[in-house]
């Protein structure tokens, strides 16, 4: 006979009892699925099913194996910002963090490695404003993206004068150059 219902059991894995998390009634085609929440961030969760019967159930399935996500709570800082780079710091998220992926306004822009928790972001234009935000990876996947930081990176520089040209004038010497391009925000006028 076919199963009326499942049972699905759980905890986190290596737990001696396993609770019942939820109980679902059996419906139509496909596979039956339900969603199970409010579980503890970056943890390793064992789940098992069994089929209710009107009159018994089975016995429960092998147990499978996942992970929650991690939790980012904490804004990367924002340090060293030049006319062209910024660089971002965060603490690490976990010791089950396996890498981080660091975005700008949106598109990812980098990845590093666990343990790393610092990426500097190069090839800005000067004067502009960038957000910043970052996501931790564990076996579960990629975490929601952390709070934001904003910068503006720092005006252009002037460019290098030509050499100078000298000319003895009586006991002094006066000293002329051409002028330098005024650049304003990153535009040479």
């Amino acid at each position: 006979a076919g199963a009326s219902g499942y049972t699905i059991i759980g905890c986190p894995a290596g737990c001696a009892t396993p609770a019942t998390l939820a109980t679902v009634a059996a419906g139509g085609p496909g596979n039956p699925t339900t969603v199970i929440s409010n579980l503890t961030p970056d943890t390793r969760y064992q789940f098992q099913v069994r089929a209710n019967g009107t009159d018994a159930s089975g016995a429960y399935s092998a147990p499978a194996y996942g992970w929650t996500l991690i939790s980012v709570s904490t804004a990367p800082t924002l340090s060293g910002v030049t006319s062209s780079a910024v660089t971002l710091t965060w603490p690490a998220a976990s010791a089950n963090a396996t890498s981080y992926d660091i975005y700008r306004g949106g598109s990812k822009v980098g990845t590093v490695t666990a343990p790393t928790t610092t990426f500097t972001d190069t090839g800005l234009t000067p004067n502009t404003s960038y957000t910043y935000t970052y996501t931790a990876t564990n076996a579960g996947g990629p975490s929601a993206p952390s709070p934001s930081a904003a910068t503006t990176t720092l005006p252009a520089a002037p460019g290098t004068p030509a050499a100078p040209t000298l000319t003895v004038n009586g006991s002094g010497i006066v000293v002329s150059w051409p002028p330098v391009a005024r650049v304003n925000d990153g535009t040479v006028t």
